[in-house]
């Protein structure tokens, strides 16, 4: 089965500006997570991909990883003193609410989970996932359709946003709060 891209997460240019992709792929769920840098390229003065002072190419860490239906489990390594670390740094978060991220039906709220550990913690802490490095303009060619796939297929789910709640994939503490609660509220908790 192929995979469909389901959504987009960071900025709405998520190559050059950071962010990702959410794949659908049979009953599972992969994300591609792509960190822009700039890095000098002496010998390209004229790249179109280059930062916005001309001084350098855009190259761009990618990282694919499946998002588990329990994400503390696929992170096993998580411990207590890591969640109390993340937790200090979120404003309205607490442990018990990254728990529940982590089992959360919808997998763009696991997402979540992955991408706080990752904001708070960094990415070297997942040892299961190896990136790979490549020129944003390679990785237009890769994956520019299937960002605009995402954001179409976005743009369509907008419409159903009373009966899916959680439609953007946000870190912020507020929004991911706020995404919690609409999330409760939509399987009748309170």
């Amino acid at each position: 089965m192929s995979m469909i891209p389901i959504g987009t997460f960071g900025d709405v240019n998520p190559i050059k500006y950071g962010g990702g992709i959410l794949y659908k792929d049979g009953d599972s769920y992969r994300a591609v997570h792509f960190d822009p840098t700039d890095e000098p390229d002496p010998d390209d003065e004229d790249d179109e991909d280059a930062d916005c002072n001309g001084d350098g190419r855009l190259i761009v860490e990618v990282r694919s990883f499946d998002v588990k239906d329990n994400v503390l489990a696929d992170l096993i390594w998580l411990d207590n003193k890591d969640l109390d670390k993340i937790t200090d740094n979120l404003f309205g978060i607490d442990v018990d609410d990254l728990r529940e991220l982590s089992t959360d039906p919808d997998p763009r709220v696991r997402l979540k989970l992955y991408l706080i550990v990752a904001r708070h913690l960094g990415w070297h802490y997942f040892h299961i996932y190896y990136p790979e490095t490549m020129r944003a303009d390679e990785l237009k060619k890769q994956y520019g359709a299937d960002i605009e796939a995402a954001h179409a297929y976005q743009a369509n789910r907008r419409h159903s946003a009373a009966e899916n709640p959680t439609l953007t994939i946000d870190t912020m503490p507020r929004r991911t709060r706020a995404a919690l609660i609409a999330a409760r509220l939509a399987r009748g908790e309170s």
